[in-house]
This record gives C-alpha cells, structure tokens and sequence, in this order.
C-alpha cells in the first residue's frame, strides 16, 4: 500500500503534535516544506518567531512559495531564515521552534 502526500503529512503531525522537538525524516517528493508549516499552525499565536535553517538560501524560496500556495502566508511574518553557514549569527534561544531542513530531516 502506497500513502499519497497527504496521509504521509497527516501521520507526522499525528506523531510529533505540538512538539518543540522532533525530527521527521521523509523522502524527495512528501512535502517537507509543507509539513512544516502545517506544524507551525499547531504552535501559533501572535508573537511567535519561527527560524528555518537550511543548506542554501534558495531553499527558502520553497518555504515561502508553499506558504502562499497553501494558505500559510499569515506565517511569513514569524519566520526567519538562516542558512547552516550562517547560524551562528541567531540565538536559536529567541526561536519558539528551529526548523533544520535537508540535513537528513526537519528537526522540529
């Protein structure tokens, strides 16, 4: 039996919930991106600050993309970005939640 997307998605956040800290390995094509954000939404309020730390800065296009895409756009104004290279510029401790993507997983 092969899960669609969205049954992969909707298993992760039955399992990591409202989590601060989890890791959630999927492969190329499930959705990382959007499980993210769709984890964000189970730890929103007002004054909540999100930091996505990945590889490369293109990689950020992909998280901004999918939040307008799929309706996560109010969120945008809660997340920074970060690459791997560059995170010892942010106090991770200023972070409600650190996304770490493409480094094997999305560690929530």
């Amino acid at each position: 039996m092969t899960k669609d997307k969205n049954q992969i998605q909707d298993d992760a956040l039955k399992a990591i919930g409202s989590l601060r800290k989890a890791g959630v390995v999927a492969s190329m094509g499930t959705g990382k991106c959007l499980l993210g954000l769709k984890h964000m939404t189970n730890l929103y309020h007002d004054n909540i600050s999100f930091l996505i730390v990945a590889p490369q800065k293109t990689i950020q296009q992909s998280w901004i993309d999918d939040a307008n895409k799929f309706g996560y756009s109010y969120l945008l104004e809660h997340i920074s970005f970060s690459t791997y290279t560059s995170l010892n510029k942010h106090n991770v401790n200023n972070y409600d939640a650190v996304y770490l993507d493409k480094y094997l997983s999305i560690t929530i």
